[in-house]
């Protein structure tokens, strides 16, 4: 029986259909299933059996393998081909049954090989050798590729204390990666597949929805923190979520990073109870004014109300009883008015991060700020209100009191006493085109340097005098409006004065 052999170039072998070799028939399905490169040389020095891949995978002439000669074929690969061929050349000298390898060209092509030893059937019976090639090149690549994005996970797993969240458009798992699994009541496993809400609470989960859905809506970026009750401890955790760009044949879905900042909420509360003791320091004298005329009247009348029920009780005149009645009335009228300074005051130095968050709305908060801040401003500029529709904010009163009052204040430092009548701190709210409450605050002072407006948000970073500002009030502004997330501004014109902006995202209807 003949050795099967190609019989044209670019065709598979060809092999006399009842005289075919069981082995070589065999090689040849399981050569054309698996894609591979297969060439067959005998001990007689021939080409006992290739395929059109073989050639194809070599980029070998047309006809060299036709001719039937391993020795031309060595002979080519050695001194036509490149360093890969010439690796190829001395397997065929060197390899022996049963030897494996990969061969690694200069472009970064790499192929798997396998040599095994065969016999021909038939009354002219040879032997040789069978070797199989197969370009690995894309899946090697692929599975670099996992094993460096294996490293990436273990080297975040190393890093942080975070978990990791892939959701699909509907808000459902598609992947989770975390350190550890203190994040959610139960195991990490039981989300796949489920809306991670549900693991968050009737609390956090419409919240944590909400900012997802802004991510999907707008393509934008969310930073937010949210509260949960984690196995009896409150626990704070800060969320960002981001859109990762769509490839094709793939679906949307977004990424969210969780950490748990607990320790860093609590530290950011002592600077703000810090930062708040100064705001209160700067408003000490407005506020006891403010308290002062109340309570000058009440002890006025309170005296009066002694002298004259003293009167009263020596010579018994009913007639002066609506006299001190009216006493009576303008002490309780005082009374009530310091009553409410010190309620806004308590109201406002309230720093407990446990406070759930409510629908806020601004312009009662502003209206707060600046009757606080109205002692400060009367002596240096006027008050200019133009508030125009704003949606309700989810926040509590105290953050955004916090934020708010330091920015009207620091508007009024900005401006010198004594010329009030030439000075305006203008208080514009507005809706903007993403639906986000925005509140700007406008001032005529000098206007801030671009040196140093690209610092002012930066933590103890202060261009006042010593002793008079603890370089705190900006940044927890820019903690607090981005924890909501939202996000502060500062513009400046020298000469002409600065603009913060405050954008924050709407509330969702309760309920």
């Amino acid at each position: 029986m003949s050795e099967p052999r190609l019989s044209a170039a670019g065709q598979a072998p060809r092999l006399e259909s009842e005289r075919v070799p069981l082995a070589a028939a065999l090689l040849e399905a399981q050569a054309e299933a698996s894609g591979a490169a297969v060439v067959a040389l005998a001990t007689d020095g021939s080409i006992a059996l290739h395929n059109a891949r073989f050639a194809k995978l070599w980029n070998l002439p047309e006809g060299l393998l036709e001719m039937g000669s391993a020795e031309a074929l060595r002979r080519f690969l050695t001194e036509h081909g490149n360093d890969a061929t010439s690796v190829l050349a001395r397997l065929f000298e060197t390899t022996e049954p049963g030897d494996s390898g990969e061969i690694t060209s200069s472009d970064g092509r790499i192929v798997a090989w396998r040599a095994v030893e065969y016999c021909a059937e038939g009354p002219e019976a040879s032997r040789g050798r069978v070797w199989s090639f197969q370009d690995i090149t894309v899946s090697r690549h692929a599975a670099l590729a996992l094993q460096d994005a294996e490293n990436l996970l273990r080297m975040f797993a190393a890093h942080t204390d975070g978990i990791v969240l892939e959701l699909d458009l509907g808000m459902r798992v598609v992947g989770i990666w975390s350190h550890d699994a203190t994040f959610f009541e139960e195991a990490d496993v039981g989300l796949q597949g489920r809306r991670a809400a549900m693991a968050l609470g009737p609390h956090a989960g419409p919240e944590f929805e909400a900012h997802v859905e802004r991510v999907i809506e707008t393509g934008e970026p969310q930073s937010f923190e949210y509260t949960l009750d984690l196995r009896g401890e409150h626990r704070v955790f800060a969320a960002d979520a981001k859109l990762l760009p769509q490839r094709p044949g793939e679906s949307a879905c977004v990424t969210v990073l969780i950490r748990d900042v607990t320790q860093q909420a609590r530290m950011q509360t002592q600077l703000l109870q810090a930062e708040r003791l100064a705001s209160v320091g700067l408003l000490a004298a407005g506020v006891a004014h403010e308290i002062n005329n109340p309570l000058a009247y009440v002890l006025l009348n309170l005296e009066r109300l002694q002298a004259g029920l003293r009167v009263l009780e020596q010579e018994r005149k009913p007639a002066d009883a609506a006299h001190l009645l009216n006493a009576v009335e303008m002490s309780l009228e005082g009374c009530r008015c310091v009553q409410e300074i010190v309620d806004k005051l308590k109201r406002f130095s309230r720093t407990d991060r446990t406070e759930a968050r409510q629908q806020i709305n601004l312009q009662r908060v502003l209206a707060f700020a600046l009757e606080m801040a109205t002692p400060s401003i009367a002596p240096r500029a006027t008050i200019v209100r133009e508030l125009g529709e704003a949606p309700d904010v989810l926040a509590t009163e105290g953050e955004l009191s916090q934020v708010f009052l330091n920015l009207i204040m620091n508007a009024a430092q900005a401006i010198p006493e004594g010329t009030p009548r030439q000075h305006k701190i203008r208080i514009v709210t507005s809706t903007d085109a993403r639906g986000f409450a925005v509140v700007e605050i406008h001032d005529t002072g000098p206007g801030i340097p671009r040196a140093i407006l690209q610092r002012i948000f930066d933590p103890f970073f202060t261009t006042k005098a010593p002793n008079t500002a603890s370089g705190l009030g900006l940044a927890i502004c820019h903690g607090i409006t981005t924890a909501l997330g939202g996000e502060i501004t500062a513009s400046s014109q020298q000469g002409v004065g600065s603009v913060f902006r405050v954008a924050l995202p709407p509330a969702r209807p309760l309920g």
